[in-house]
């Protein structure tokens, strides 16, 4: 289901930037659609920053999608 949700979010129209939240505490920030991709079976995504740098999360250990909202915290480790 998470998978279905998030590829929702990926190909709104308009896109809204959202957080994905792992079990391990990272946070990462999707804030344009070109910056994430999922694979056929919605079992794994791959999300890339500004700087090109990019982790695989197993949808399995993603917590939470968040739109993300003015003034929130950067992604990352809290």
């Amino acid at each position: 289901m998470r998978g279905v949700k998030f590829r929702e979010m990926l190909h709104a129209k308009p896109f809204r930037p959202f957080l994905v939240k792992t079990t391990d505490g990272d946070t990462f920030e999707v804030d344009h659609p070109d910056f994430a991709m999922m694979d056929h079976e919605a079992k794994e995504v791959a999300i890339f920053d500004k700087q090109n740098h990019f982790r695989f999360v197993n949808m399995n250990h993603v917590v939470s999608l968040e739109p993300v909202r003015n003034g929130s915290r950067k992604p990352g480790r809290r």
